[in-house]
């Protein structure tokens, strides 16, 4: 997992490795001999984020929640860590397969 605090908007971009590889990946990622998705989401109008503990242990389960007044909220827990973002809009910047090896 990686978290790139951008000063424009403000945003974060969180990049996840994927658990799962897709049944039907695109044709595209067979050139790259893909076996493995990163997914970066672009939280838009960030307003909070708390990151509590690190390690190397970096599988987490990700939840994202519409806290009503246009805030949506992401939680990041894993083993070592939580993370915790608030933001008023998410979207999904990239999806892309490459070869975990």
């Amino acid at each position: 997992m990686k978290i790139e605090l951008l000063e424009d908007g403000p945003t974060v971009n969180v990049n996840l490795a994927l658990r799962d590889y897709p049944r039907n990946p695109p044709q595209r990622w067979s050139r790259v001999a893909a076996n493995a998705v990163t997914l970066t989401l672009q939280l838009l109008g960030a307003s909070q984020i708390s990151i509590d503990g690190w390690g190397t242990d970096n599988v987490a389960d990700c939840i994202i929640e519409d806290n009503g007044n246009d805030e949506r909220q992401v939680i990041i827990t894993g083993s070592e860590f939580r993370t915790q973002m608030k933001c008023l809009g998410i979207r999904v910047a990239r999806i892309e397969g490459y070869q975990r090896k």
